[in-house]
């Protein structure tokens, strides 16, 4: 489900992924992540959608940590925010990224298209 609250008032920044979590009740990997709005630092999570913790979590944690990516979160309401993994949501946020960010993301679409 979109967040239009999101969609329609959002800033574009990086934020550094600081670690990765699974939990019991959901098999999707999430990402610890930080960021800094206004000399404020903000953490929170953010899921790598379609990801399988039993496959893919060693593999995510060495590629993604203490990698910067971009964070979309709502100009009024920081911790409403999501980290961008896909080139679908960096083209629908507009979002350019870097050659490295760009590696990053096509390895993880690669990876959560292999999973279906």
């Amino acid at each position: 489900m979109r967040d239009k609250k999101l969609e329609n008032n959002f800033i574009a920044i990086r934020g550094d992924v600081t670690g990765l979590e699974t939990t019991v009740q959901n098999p999707e990997v999430f990402v610890r992540l930080k960021f800094n709005k206004i000399n404020t630092n903000h953490n929170g999570m953010s899921s790598i959608f379609g990801s399988h913790k039993t496959h893919d979590f060693e593999f995510l944690d060495s590629l993604l940590k203490n990698q910067s990516l971009p964070i979309v979160y709502q100009k009024d309401n920081p911790s409403n925010k999501k980290m961008l993994f896909s080139k679908k949501d960096c083209k629908e946020y507009k979002v350019q990224l870097s050659p490295q960010e760009d590696r990053i993301i096509n390895t993880i679409d690669s990876l959560v298209k292999s999973e279906k």
